[in-house]
């Protein structure tokens, strides 16, 4: 959006927020440059921005936090200086191949992963095994981590353990870890965790220890894999919603005590909303708010793009 948005639709916003004579607030999925660029101009009216600003995103807002840059490597990351105790994979930031070389050569080992900094969601992230990968690598994204592949625990069903927790306003988004459900480098879902009560203590401990340094005014969340049983942190949504606070939130509205998966994926081209909910009524399985004890409900659909429907029991 924010690269559509022009002078124009910048005065049909001004104008809409004086006719209106209420209060506003602009609720960004992350506060970037060419976001500051359109919303300071309605600063001086009623309008206020939900979250961080630009400088707390440039600074806790990605995963070049989790690691030191390759090339200060007296410098301790964001993570190290929070608590130094904080497991994460073995790692360095890099912005060029040179960077890469020289990180890989410090690891020690054939298998690493390429995560770009900025990514989300499973984008970007590759796994390499030689110089000659890493020296055809072009930074598409940007300054990447280079990190260790980890021997990472899995599910009983086969899937890697990546449980996560979100926050919003310096406060946990529900109390308790969800597991991620993983397709290669990208999650197609969530449900309730299975690590153990030492592992979602520790977890909570290293998302409290970041949001009490961060002071954050608005919402994210962290990522965790489990290697034998450890929490290792793995990412930081920082500074932005991310696809488990609605399902967490309308959780907590509407089915506390429940149990939810919450599953991701597209929705097909030729299925409106209507229909699908028409199509879950008529199976007999519709969750209906405030009203049914089970059932599935589409929390996000959008016709040929994407959906994320709930599974209450």
């Amino acid at each position: 959006m924010d690269d559509d948005v022009d002078d124009d639709m910048v005065e049909r916003l001004r104008a809409i927020i004086k006719e209106s004579g209420c209060g506003w607030t602009m609720v960004p999925y992350c506060v970037t440059p060419n976001f500051n660029r359109w919303a300071s101009k309605l600063s001086n009216l009623d309008v206020e921005t939900f979250g961080e600003l630009l400088e707390w995103v440039d600074t806790y807002g990605h995963k070049g936090a989790l690691h030191r840059h390759v090339r200060l490597l007296d410098v301790p990351s964001l993570v190290e200086t929070i608590d130094p105790n904080i497991l994460v994979a073995r790692g360095y930031t890099c912005s060029t191949v040179d960077d890469l070389l020289l990180a890989y050569s410090l690891l020690h080992c054939q298998r690493v992963v390429v995560k770009p900094i900025y990514g989300a969601a499973g984008e970007g992230i590759l796994f390499m095994s030689s110089e000659v990968e890493l020296r055809g690598y072009t930074f598409p994204m940007g300054d990447v981590c280079l990190e260790e592949h980890l021997n990472l625990d899995l599910a009983p069903d086969g899937i890697v353990l990546s449980p996560a927790m979100h926050y919003n306003e310096g406060d946990f988004v529900g109390d308790d870890l969800i597991d991620q459900i993983m397709k290669g480098t990208s999650y197609m879902g969530w449900r309730k965790s299975i690590v153990s009560v030492e592992f979602q203590t520790a977890a909570r401990q290293c998302l409290r220890k970041f949001m009490d340094y961060t002071d954050p005014k608005g919402p994210g969340g962290v990522d965790f894999l489990s290697v034998d049983g450890r929490p290792f942190l793995s990412d930081l949504n920082t500074g932005r919603f991310n696809g488990c606070h609605g399902p967490k939130l309308f959780r907590l509205m509407y089915a506390p005590t429940s149990d939810i998966f919450v599953w991701k994926g597209r929705a097909p081209a030729t299925l409106t909303a209507q229909d699908f909910w028409a199509q879950c009524v008529a199976a007999g399985c519709a969750f209906y708010p405030g009203v049914s004890s089970d059932g599935v409900f589409p929390l996000l659909y959008l016709r040929g793009r994407c959906a994320t429907t709930v599974l209450k029991f």
